[in-house]
């Protein structure tokens, strides 16, 4: 039954094949609420993995088939979605919707009669007086339920019925939208208008119009929809930035370190009922500095602006005023960018939270992000080994020497490790840490060397790190001790006298063994003397 069904709904026009078929995929994928309590009563099931339950019933019946290829469990019959979704979109409906006051929804009903379709010749088949009604939840809660009946004169049981529900963060109500109740089948792709008693005393369908006749078999499957709003105090927020100067806003902004930029807070009743003293505040990112006296308030009062002379806006908030339904609040105000000393090299990404609060009802928040991009010239990483220490470094056999290794960093280098080759032809030894220790058991001069991995790569062998250990059974004599260098000093001004005076005469000999000043004074006055007798005894030859 249900494959002849189908293969009649491929061979229909595209708009034809939405109303079922498309129709089928999406309650396939259709999440139910409570499935166990969402449906009543319990009733005979027939299994369509059960090759004899495929033909139908003996009679007519509602929604009574289970584990169908296309849609599992018809007794779940009733589900929901946001009325924003496009008709021709498929999925999306739920048993159970998380809905918000303004949100308008689309309910469903799919009625299928399991007769088995060889009774509908002769009529026995065929339901009449058919009707579907649905019971919209006149409470105020932050949960509600939905039910649809669905019913017939000649059906067994007379009538079934399946559960939407709705759950709220606050108090919430649904309202019928009247004239928006239509049924949908193969005969009639585009539809036809279903009373609005739908949600009072219920309302006839049928598969070729409102008679109240569903023959039985798939392909004479109907889909019945209505529309309704969720009602109650509810609010949202629209974030915004811009730079100073340009007229377009936006929730993402490129601009330059130090800029002065614009922000938009727009403020708006989404709900059916007015809200009061409503409080915008704004929550500004590190490195942001609100510019003093720049907020404006724009609203159906004040439609040219209305300056703020308190900076609350990012300081707890400002009450903005009363708003009925749909009615809105636009505040805006400036902020200095940070510098690009205060950002890190690369992309800064600055978000900006704004906050929209009314009493009793939670917040609402955007946010708007700017971006600040810091060039920043690249350090070129730096790692070379600077040395190698060794504790000792000579000695007899056995020798057990401790090395140490040190590197040089710079940029963002770390070191994962050292390699040390201890100049003895063996294999080279790995260590994470920088010291080691290694026993020289034969004698002879052994140069051992390191190298040290970092996450650049390995250093460069280098004379720095590289040191000679003498091992020898006769330890070398031990360097006698140097006494230490006295610097020769000098008086300052110092006259140096000749170790040596010429023999002049007694007065000469006389000077040659003083010193200093005095003894100075006294060898010059002995040289005159004796410079005179000489003249004089020359003079008397």
């Amino acid at each position: 039954m249900l494959r002849n069904a189908i293969n009649y709904i491929r061979h229909l026009p595209r708009s034809l094949k939405f109303s079922m078929a498309g129709i089928l995929a999406a309650l396939l994928i259709a999440t139910p609420f409570v499935v166990s309590a969402g449906f009543a009563p319990d009733r005979p099931v027939l299994d369509w993995n059960n090759p004899n339950d495929r033909f139908g019933f003996d009679h007519p019946v509602f929604n009574s088939f289970i584990h169908t290829p296309d849609y599992g469990d018809e007794r779940t019959f009733f589900d929901g979605r946001d009325a924003s979704i496009p008709a021709s979109t498929v999925g999306g409906f739920q048993d159970s919707m998380n809905v918000t006051p303004g949100q308008e929804l689309t309910l469903r009903t799919f009625i299928h009669n399991d007769a088995n379709q060889d009774l509908n010749a002769s009529g026995a088949g065929i339901a009449h007086n058919t009707q579907v009604r649905i019971f919209v939840p006149t409470a105020t809660d932050k949960a509600l339920r939905s039910i649809s009946y669905l019913s017939a004169s000649n059906v067994t049981p007379h009538e079934v019925n399946d559960t939407v529900d709705f759950v709220g963060a606050t108090p919430f109500g649904l309202q019928y939208e009247p004239g928006s109740a239509r049924a949908a089948t193969n005969a009639v792709p585009g539809g036809y208008q279903v009373a609005d008693s739908i949600v009072t005393s219920g309302a006839p369908i049928g598969y070729t119009g409102p008679n109240g006749e569903i023959p039985g078999c798939f392909q004479f499957a109907t889909i019945v929809t209505i529309k309704v709003k969720v009602t109650g105090p509810a609010l949202n927020l629209v974030k915004q930035v811009r730079k100073v100067g340009d007229t377009t806003w936006s929730k993402n902004l490129t601009a330059n370190p130090g800029d002065t930029v614009e922000y938009q807070l727009n403020a708006t009743n989404k709900g059916t009922s007015q809200l009061n003293n409503l409080v915008v505040g704004d929550n500004l990112p590190a490195g942001e500095v609100y510019q003093p006296g720049s907020t404006n308030l724009r609203n159906a009062a004040n439609p040219n602006g209305l300056h703020i002379t308190s900076d609350d806006i990012v300081h707890g908030g400002i009450n903005v005023g009363n708003y009925g339904p749909t009615a809105n609040a636009i505040v805006t105000f400036q902020a200095k960018l940070p510098t690009e000393d205060k950002l890190q090299c690369g992309m800064n990404a600055l978000t900006n939270q704004g906050v929209v609060q009314a009493p009793g009802l939670p917040a609402s928040t955007d946010t708007a992000v700017v971006n600040l991009n810091k060039q920043c010239v690249p350090v070129m990483p730096q790692f070379v080994c600077r040395d190698i220490t060794t504790q000792p470094n000579s000695g007899t056999p056995p020798l057990s020497v401790t090395f140490t290794a040190n590197a040089q960093l710079s940029g963002d280098v770390q070191v994962l490790g050292y390699l040390w080759d201890f100049g003895e032809g063996q294999s080279q030894v790995f260590t994470t840490g920088n010291k080691v220790q290694h026993t020289y058991a034969n004698e002879g001069t052994f140069m051992a060397s390191v190298l040290i991995k970092t996450t650049q790569g390995f250093t460069k062998p280098s004379d720095a790190c590289k040191v000679s250990i003498i091992v020898s059974k006769t330890p070398p004599p031990p360097t006698p001790p140097q006494p230490p260098v006295t610097p020769p000093q000098q008086t300052p001004q110092q006259i140096t006298q000749p170790t040596t005076l010429i023999n002049t005469g007694p007065g000469e000999t006389a000077a040659a063994g003083l010193v200093g000043s005095g003894g100075i004074g006294i060898a010059i006055s002995s040289f005159l003397k004796s410079r005179r007798a000489l003249l004089k005894a020359l003079l008397h030859k």
